[in-house]
């Protein structure tokens, strides 16, 4: 259990992350683009439209070409895109080709950046890697792990390091015999597990030290309802740094994280960092507003509504 939250928290987190930045520029319209996760798409439509968005949603999967006549009619310009790393070139060789960039339009990609295409990538959406790179500039990219996305990022994961046994995630993995060879970045899942499995043997620890359950008690205990409420109780509350960062859990039960928005510089890229999202706090923090408009005339994208 858990570990599941950590799952469950990306994509709550994420779309929690999304909903703040929209509200903070006052967006009032904007469109959401996917190819899968329409379970993700439609909550993420129902929340921005509780909050008086208006959404409108356009499925890629399979999709041979968008009606960009009418979108461009429509005046939408802030874009929103959960799209597989496959399928995303083509999407912006078609932004790129119906001019659907620049100064007036603003690009939000979920969970998922993936600027640096591979030349195949590249050949099949049918535009060169430089229109690609001129749609993408200014981009918005927002992740929960900006050590393999953002610059500076820590991708070979050496910080942080477990509050008890000052280990780092890669400490851990050696432990296991896993080498990582030269140029590959590690796969999270291991370190989130890692840290699962410390925050429930400290709720157990907690558990069994203020009931006074001595070696021999424990399962009778934990079959108890009571035991089941006062471990969960004690899960809860567990708050440690871990392989994978600060360790907490929020109201509902999911780990908390933070979300990272960056943007993307001209090169196509490098990302830069300005700002995050807390989800133990509810709070976005305040951004380099001069970076993350730097591309997009200095001030935020209107949303083209009055």
């Amino acid at each position: 259990a858990p570990l599941a939250t950590n799952v469950l928290s990306n994509i709550f987190i994420v779309e929690r992350t999304i909903r703040m930045v929209v509200e903070r520029y006052g967006w009032k319209y904007v469109g959401l683009f996917y190819d899968d996760r329409p379970d993700v798409i439609e909550r993420l439509k129902d929340d921005l439209e509780a909050s008086g968005v208006e959404v409108d949603v356009f499925d890629r999967d399979g999709v041979a070409e968008t009606d960009w006549a009418s979108i461009k009619e429509s005046g939408l310009r802030i874009f929103i895109t959960v799209l597989s790393g496959s399928i995303q070139p083509k999407f912006l060789c078609e932004l790129y080709k119906n001019n659907i960039m620049g100064e007036k339009y603003m690009l939000i990609h979920y969970l998922r950046p993936k600027p640096n295409y591979s030349n195949g990538q590249i050949a099949s959406s049918n535009c060169t890697r430089e229109q690609i790179d001129e749609v993408m500039k200014g981009a918005m990219h927002i992740t929960m792990s900006p050590e393999f996305y953002f610059e500076g990022g820590n991708a070979d994961l050496t910080e942080p390091k477990h509050f008890r046994n000052n280990k780092t995630y890669l400490d851990v993995l050696s432990d296991i015999g896993e080498v990582i060879p030269p140029g590959k970045k590690p796969i999270e899942f291991a370190g989130a597990a890692y840290d699962a499995v410390w925050a429930f043997a400290i709720a157990l620890r907690a558990t069994f030290d203020a009931e006074g359950v001595v070696p021999g008690e424990a399962n009778t205990f934990l079959k108890t309802k009571e035991g089941i409420e006062k471990l969960f109780a004690n899960l809860m509350a567990v708050d440690f740094v871990g392989v994978t960062g600060h360790y907490t859990y929020n109201e509902t039960g999911l780990r908390n994280f933070y979300g990272y928005i960056g943007t993307l510089e001209a090169d196509g890229v490098l990302i830069e960092g300005v700002g995050k999202y807390d989800a133990k706090t509810d709070v976005l923090s305040s951004f380099n507003e001069s970076l993350i408009w730097k591309y997009k005339g200095g001030k935020p994208v209107s949303d083209g509504r009055p």
